[in-house]
């Protein structure tokens, strides 16, 4: 039998094993836009995607860095608007209820000559194209949708709040845009947004929070705000879920209440620090979090860069809840990459059954190593691994 395919069997298995309450997946999709998503060939990443998630079966799905379609964007052919998450569930062959807003990522990018979005985050001409308050390079291009099984009661999208609404002594005269600029004083908290979403379980409701912060990564940018605008966003969710936050004790903000206590919920999303770094402020705040609620634990990390033989790794994506659930089981899809260093010259070596060949630069060279099927598979779906819990309400 096919290698992948006995993982398949195995993997539906444990899923069958472990199916009371509900699954909730959390996962990001590399830079899915518009155009991955409408090529009339589906390109190997957005198979790779789907294929993960129709093994996963999710009854609660997360999805960050999905484009918001708007009309004309990345170009006049373009013209649906807010449809992706839907053509995502169509894609999946499944019936999901669907919330899905815009991000503020990219609303202020700029269009190229020909009045087109360039749709490559590596285009030559990026620092005169990108947003460079709230980053991409086209309108709406990290949002974040969830598909869900539960009928959706409600919706709160939060995009608009201004960062010094919620930290009222903000001071951004020492940081800088990547192009040496001063940030405005006006600009939002989220560079994508924040949504509070009450979904109903029979007689029960409660609340999934959707939350994918900016990175605590100044990307060599001495004098960016990666790092701190990453630590406030992470304290609006901490003020949101326990109304108290090192920088912000109001009642209320700009109309926003935070949750009252003893509110059931889940709150989720790529958090884009990892809770064991020491020196990320946001770090501090996810382990704050930990001692209030209940995390479900990644065994392994979220993200791994690269093919190469020791790939940078990390925690980025999180599920978080209150104690009114407890999780059964969970797991990262991180499959066993089974590797098999080939070197860095010419490989003669036939690719065994359920391996693929891969390659990566070292010291200027191309060299080449077999990984498992399942792996690659992975790899190729998203930088990111697809994080997964089996949560019930407690009895």
């Amino acid at each position: 039998m096919n290698t992948k395919r006995l993982l398949a069997l195995v993997f539906g298995l444990q899923i069958s094993l472990t199916s009371f309450g509900f699954r909730v997946v959390q996962y990001n999709i590399k830079e899915l836009d518009s155009v991955k998503l409408r090529e009339a060939k589906p390109s190997e990443q957005l198979q790779a995607a789907l294929a993960i998630i129709k093994e996963l079966k999710p009854q609660l799905l997360s999805l960050n860095e999905m484009q918001y379609d708007s009309a004309g964007v990345p170009d006049k052919t373009y013209t649906t608007n807010g449809e992706n998450a839907a053509l995502v569930a169509k894609l999946l062959g499944e019936k999901y209820n669907v919330s899905f807003n815009p991000a503020n990522t990219g609303k202020n990018a700029h269009t190229k000559t020909d009045g087109t979005y360039s749709t490559n985050p590596n285009d030559p001409n990026w620092m005169k194209l990108v947003d460079h308050v709230n980053f991409g390079i086209f309108p709406f291009q990290y949002s974040t949708a969830a598909l869900t099984k539960f009928p959706i009661v409600s919706e709160k999208v939060i995009a608009d709040i201004r960062w010094d609404a919620f930290v009222p002594d903000l001071d951004l005269e020492p940081y800088r845009d990547a192009a040496g600029n001063k940030f405005p004083i006006e600009m939002e908290l989220f560079d994508k947004n924040f949504t509070d979403i009450i979904l109903k379980s029979g007689k029960r409701k409660f609340h999934v929070i959707l939350l994918h912060t900016v990175p605590a990564f100044n990307f060599g940018n001495d004098r960016g705000l990666n790092i701190v605008r990453n630590a406030d966003q992470i304290r609006f969710l901490e003020w949101y879920l326990t109304g108290k936050s090192a920088k912000q004790e109001a009642a209320e903000i700009g109309g926003i209440r935070p949750l009252a206590k003893g509110t059931p919920f889940i709150a989720l999303g790529d958090w884009n620090t990892d809770i064991k770094d020491k020196n990320n402020p946001g770090s501090e705040v996810l382990r704050r979090l930990g001692e209030t609620f209940s995390y479900w634990h990644a065994p392994s990390p979220t993200y791994e860069g690269g093919f190469g033989p020791e790939p940078f790794t990390v925690q980025f994506d999180y599920i978080l809840h209150s104690d009114h659930f407890e999780v059964r089981n969970g797991g990262v899809h991180f499959p066993d990459s089974r590797r098999k260093e080939l070197g860095c010259k010419t490989v003669t070596e036939d690719t065994p059954e359920g391996f693929v060949k891969v390659s990566y630069k070292k010291d200027g060279e191309d060299c080449f190593a077999f990984v498992s099927e399942a792996y690659y598979e992975a790899k190729v779906g998203s930088d990111h691994f697809p994080i997964w819990a089996d949560i019930e309400f407690k009895k």
